[in-house]
């Protein structure tokens, strides 16, 4: 994303190619960045900077809790059954919230 709070911070630049905002949330987005390091100059900064374009949803551990927990599970009962009692739960009801307002014709 383009990083419009540049101006913050004393030692960043605006330059002609501009300055994007990175915000890492894992290690596969570290492991990306440390690929490219030596052909980009990058300034870490505090997140504080940052609030007006992203704010965290959750909290990363948490998520990462969760995801392990969805694969583990996913490796011993499979995706169809996994999916029912995670993310897809409630859907059902929510098909056919949907598809009586289509009926009644309710937005």
């Amino acid at each position: 994303a383009d990083f419009w709070g540049y101006k913050q911070i004393a030692n960043l630049q605006l330059d002609e190619y501009g300055t994007s905002l990175v915000v890492l949330n894992s290690e596969k987005g570290l492991n990306i960045i440390s690929n490219i390091e030596q052909s980009v100059n990058l300034t870490e900064i505090e997140l504080k900077y940052t609030d007006y374009n992203f704010k965290p949803k959750y909290d990363n551990q948490t998520l990462e809790l969760k995801r392990n927990l969805f694969f583990e599970k996913y490796k011993r009962f499979g995706f169809p059954e996994v999916a029912k009692k995670t993310y897809m739960k409630g859907l059902t009801k929510l098909k056919i919230k949907r598809f009586i307002k289509g009926i009644l014709n309710i937005k």
